[in-house]
């Protein structure tokens, strides 16, 4: 991967296994990665300018030694751990699957918190990691509390999903699931932050969740392109729906009107 394609990242949960954390350098170095977004790491691997872990020693950014990046601008709390990538905001998170829904909804609240108070506003923004909620949105084929609650998070800042496709993150003997999960926020008009995101099915990790890889380029994100982007749609958010004004809304505007049978297909969509 060249600089002008972007910074090349891999996010993966280690199990707290040595072996898959030292597989993971091997791996960075053979694929020209130049940041990794770690959940459950075994051991810190780089001093303050090329790592940064959370307060809870559960996840981290990590930055190679061979690569230019420089994590100088960083911070964390419980459960999260962020840098800057030049104008990108990047968060790696981690969420036990065993908390209950109040402890996952505490861990939310201080992530948006963290994010809602950061120097700088209207930010580039990714939040990836292990944050262990099923959702259809990212490829699960199930609805959990959790799920509901990461993507009411979601909506409320803006974030929107890079996951592609339906192939699990996390196997373990008999069972599978997407629980690693990749989000994020760019100008309006603007190129996606994430581009060319995949699970590598094909390369061995040592954990029992397998890598992601994604491009991060903070440059696209400064322009427009006349290229087709993908448009997301941002959602709805149930804390904020408000069923008064909902139904007010219906009573004012009246039953919709259909046009007639012999109008085009594009009147019909209107």
């Amino acid at each position: 991967m060249s600089a002008a394609e972007g910074t090349g990242v891999i996010q993966v949960n280690l199990n707290n296994s040595w072996t898959a954390q030292q597989l993971l350098l091997q791996t960075m170095a053979e694929r020209r990665s130049n940041i990794a977004v770690l959940c459950e790491y075994n051991r810190p691997m780089g001093d303050s300018d090329h790592w940064v872990g959370s307060l809870d020693r559960k996840c981290a950014v990590f930055a190679t030694n061979s690569s230019d990046v420089i994590l100088d601008e960083q911070g964390a709390g419980v459960g999260f751990a962020w840098v800057w990538l030049g104008d990108v905001l990047l968060y790696s998170c981690y969420c036990t699957p065993n908390c209950s829904v109040q402890e996952y909804d505490l861990f939310l609240g201080r992530l948006e918190f963290s994010i809602s108070h950061q120097s700088r506003t209207h930010v580039n923004l990714i939040v990836a990691g292990d944050i262990n909620s099923h959702s259809p949105e990212w490829g699960s084929m199930r609805l959990d509390t959790r799920g509901s609650m990461l993507s009411d998070f979601a909506t409320s800042l803006g974030l929107t999903i890079c996951n592609v496709g339906s192939r699990p993150t996390f196997r373990r003997a008999n069972s599978a699931s997407i629980i690693d999960v990749t989000l994020e926020r760019f100008p309006s008009g603007g190129r996606q932050l994430v581009t060319d995101w995949s699970v590598l099915e094909d390369t061995y990790s040592a954990s029992d969740h397998l890598y992601i890889e994604y491009l991060v380029s903070s440059r696209a994100a400064q322009k427009t392109t006349r290229h087709t982007t993908i448009a997301r749609a941002p959602g709805w958010s149930v804390k904020k729906f408000n069923p008064a004004a909902a139904e007010l809304f219906f009573e004012l505007s009246g039953p919709s009107r259909l046009p007639s049978p012999e109008a085009l297909a594009s009147d019909h969509a209107e």
